[in-house]
């Protein structure tokens, strides 16, 4: 399992981005964020759709989400994507809320 979060709470997702060879990048375009969960009905459901990121570091981003009062209890897929020196990468973290 992933992360555990209450509704309600602040979370700071930080995503460091590297090359396909695992280097800091020369340049890093585009980074966003996709958040999606599943809910009751088996529906796919996206809560955060491409955000922009903010700078924290060289090649760290981050965002803030308020987790909704009324956030569906269960399982989150976080998505971070961006552009690294010309490809496409990203990557995906889950998370849960709870009550």
């Amino acid at each position: 399992m992933g992360l555990v979060y209450e509704r309600n709470t602040t979370i700071t997702y930080y995503c460091p981005f590297v090359t396909i060879d695992s280097m800091e990048p020369m340049t890093i375009t585009n980074p966003t964020l996709t958040i999606r969960h599943v809910d009751d009905t088996n529906t796919l459901i996206t809560d955060v759709d491409e955000a922009p990121m903010t700078l924290a570091d060289e090649n760290v981003y981050f965002f803030k989400w308020l987790v909704p009062i009324s956030a569906f209890l269960g399982e989150y897929n976080v998505e971070c994507q961006a552009i690294v020196d010309g490809f496409e990468m990203e990557h995906n973290r889950t998370v849960q809320v709870v009550d």
